[in-house]
């Protein structure tokens, strides 16, 4: 594996710190259960075929999702950034919005609503007309946020409000960095509220995230600090301050004020290469997030405190009071979770340093924080500032961790990608990195959350770049998973779920029924709603299903499990040989024949059997040094040599799912060609059948 560097990067159109070369993602499979998680990190030839194939097995069951195109432009910065919340559902009114800045204005921002659970729209609702035009303290506005808040009793939903901020530029800095915008009005547009806000005597505000509401009627977001003035004299440590507001409704139930409590933790501290002053070591991430009743909230960074270990990790502060007041909860050392021993890139001693680059949480009715988290390696273990940066480019892990006191963390892998990231473009000068985009919701009552990312299918991708929306649900009252699954394969969003956003709030139809808002963009400047991203209570417990393919090489048969919500397995050969309980087992067979096999897959609640007659062909070794292909990789045609006099009986090529091809032969010159045509790319076995006995080579299909 290779090492990059990750920066700082500090600019108009970056606000994280964002590893600036590509990072390459992969593929996965998971099997989490009640109280252990299955996944385990295997070759990349090994996942592929399990994945694609057992994707595609699942999408087909959600292939219904609906893609909903907005018909209008938008630039890609609107969503470019994780943690911003732009999609909110209320379910007292069944609405969505979706804020973005707006397509008339680029300084603007505007909203999308729609009353009837996303099925239709109403676009382009322009709430900053001050900063349209040209008349608002700050230059224009940028990387928004919104929920809902819907007055006590209202079950209109044009008398809700919608309540926005972001960052906004300050015109006196040079770093332009320093106002926050801080919107609100009803979603039919009357008592619009457009403030521009600078903390006084500190004009260091940077990027409020999070916003969301609870059922108590408060709302909340937190947003940090940095140095914009220029002035490197000046005693300002960037992400120094996190100021935690608490949003409510005014005495005249036509606006909103903000409270604010500021937190300053204890970071490590350190002087960048070719910096004038000390920086902390933080910036990846930060939101506050809140249980359904608004009582007990955690505050979340990622950074490293100066008496923890050096890496970036989640440090957290909890409220039990409904934001009265706040504590650090005890510092966790993550490379002694399981989950973390065995699958963190070791550093270059052996060390396993797990260092987490985004996060995404929610509060369940119990008041325990649920997040799901990217994390990749340290290289090194180094506590040379220089070296604090220096993590694993072409490894990203996805897990589910989970806490309420500090003392009882829980991890479980979702899945993991080793594709490096691709670039989009999207029209401008620069490219964008395609993130993972890992995001959490729950249900209004904070009984199930869904965590979801994006994947790219490594099986015809070496890079991530045709990212899909894959989806995980967690039952908080049974401590049980769903399996992972695909739900924009089959749609018109297949590959291209870019920069997805989904509402921290899913629908719950209270029939078991939990569909998840999510907005995407795709290049180079168009936005969609995914209308029917559903789990259901049944999702948590389906049966299992046995399925399998193979291919022979000589006298040994490879057996590809293709089955779905299991894990367990057991395999009769069909020999008389003993049971085999191998996920994917490779079997000598003692003599040519047919023999019948039979894989019995099981989960905690049901099993399910498949059985396939196949037939066992001799192989002489001398063919190996009678036949030649070329070229590897080949596309539409496979020159086939013959060092002897013999025929062609059939050419077959088998995917890596076990299915199997015959393509047309012909001969040619001193050889034969066979038609590839047909054939998907991907890697295949290709067998020549000729007098009885057969020839195996693997081959790539361009």
């Amino acid at each position: 594996m290779k090492k990059g560097i990750v920066h700082f990067l500090l600019c108009c159109s970056c606000s994280m710190i964002l590893a600036q070369a590509p990072e390459k993602n992969f593929f996965f499979e998971t099997r989490s259960s009640a109280n252990t998680s299955h996944s385990e990190i295997r070759s990349a030839e090994q996942y592929d075929h399990h994945q694609s194939d057992r994707s595609d097995q699942l999408s087909h069951k959600r292939s219904s999702a609906e893609v909903i195109p907005f018909g209008y432009y938008l630039t890609v910065y609107s969503m470019l950034l994780d943690g911003q919340n732009q999609v909110s559902y209320h379910p007292d009114i069944n609405s969505v919005i979706f804020i973005h800045r707006s397509h008339y204005y680029i300084q603007g921002i505007s909203f999308d609503v729609s009353t009837d659970g996303g099925a239709t729209w109403q676009l382009k609702n322009e709430i900053s007309p001050d900063c349209a035009a040209g008349e608002a303290p700050a230059l224009a506005n940028k990387y928004p946020g919104a929920t809902i808040y819907n007055p006590p009793g209202n079950t209109d939903p044009d008398q809700a409000f919608i309540v926005a901020n972001g960052p906004a530029l300050d015109p006196d800095a040079p770093g332009n960095w320093g106002y926050t915008f801080r919107i609100s009005a009803t979603l039919d547009g009357e008592h619009l509220d457009e403030q521009y806000y600078q903390t006084p005597d500190e004009p260091f505000d940077y990027h409020p995230l999070g916003i969301d509401y609870c059922s108590s009627g408060a709302m909340w977001d937190v947003s940090t600090t940095f140095n914009n003035t220029g002035n490197a004299d000046l005693n300002v440590l960037n992400f120094d301050k996190y100021r935690i507001n608490k949003i409510t409704p005014n005495e005249a139930g036509t606006g909103f004020d903000y409270s604010t409590t500021t937190m300053e933790p204890d970071f490590y501290t350190y002087v960048p290469v070719g910096a004038a002053n000390e920086e902390n070591y933080a910036g990846l991430g930060w939101g506050v997030h809140f249980d359904p009743t608004g009582t007990i909230g955690y505050l979340v960074i990622l950074g490293g405190l100066d008496d923890g270990p050096t890496t970036i990790s989640p440090v957290i502060y909890k409220s039990d009071d409904a934001g009265e007041s706040w504590n650090l909860l005890p510092v966790s050392d993550f490379s002694t979770l399981t989950t973390f021993e065995e699958n963190t890139p070791p550093a270059w001693d052996g060390t396993r340093v797990p260092f987490f680059t985004n996060y995404d949480a929610v509060v369940d009715s119990n008041g325990v924080l649920q997040m799901i988290t990217e994390f990749t390696g340290r290289t090194t273990t180094s506590t040379d500032p220089d070296s604090l940066y220096s993590i694993w480019q072409n490894y990203s892990g996805f897990t589910h961790l989970s806490v309420s006191d500090g003392s009882d963390w829980n991890a479980n892998l979702l899945g993991y990608s080793n594709l490096l990231r691709d670039s989009l473009n999207c029209g401008y000068p620069e490219l964008f990195a395609i993130p993972y985009r890992v995001q959490a919701s729950r249900n209004s009552a904070g009984t199930r959350v869904f965590f979801t990312y994006t994947m790219t299918d490594s099986s015809y991708h070496t890079y991530h770049q045709a990212p899909d929306l894959m989806v995980t649900g967690y039952n908080v009252m049974t401590n049980e998973y769903t399996w992972t699954k695909n739900y924009s394969s089959g749609t018109d969003a297949e590959g291209e779920v870019y920069f997805p956003v989904v509402s921290p709030v899913t629908m719950d139809d209270g029939y078991g029924n939990y569909e998840i808002p999510v907005v995407f963009f795709q290049p180079p400047a168009d936005v969609f709603y995914l209308k029917g991203v559903t789990l259901t209570d049944e999702d948590f417990s389906p049966d299992a299903v046995a399925d399998f393919g193979y291919y022979q090489l000589s006298s040994s048969v490879s057996f590809i499990n293709n089955s779905a919500y299991a894990l367990s397995y057991s395999w009769d050969f069909g020999d008389g040989s003993p049971v085999s309980t191998l996920e994917d087992p490779v079997h000598d067979y003692p003599s040519t024949g047919n023999y019948t096999v039979c894989l019995t897959a099981s989960n905690q609640t049901s099993s399910d059997t498949s059985c396939e007659l196949i037939n066992i062909i001799g192989v002489e070794n001398l063919l190996n040094d009678i036949w030649s292909i070329s070229p590897v990789p080949a596309h539409d045609n496979l020159l086939i040599g013959c060092n002897c006099n013999l025929q062609i009986d059939h050419v077959q090529l088998t995917d890596l799912s076990g299915k199997t091809t015959t393509v047309p032969c012909q001969p040619a010159g001193d050889g034969f060609i066979a038609d590839l045509t047909e054939i998907p790319s991907g890697q295949y076995l290709v067998s020549i059948s000729s007098e009885g006995q057969l020839w195996v080579k693997t081959l790539i299909v361009l």
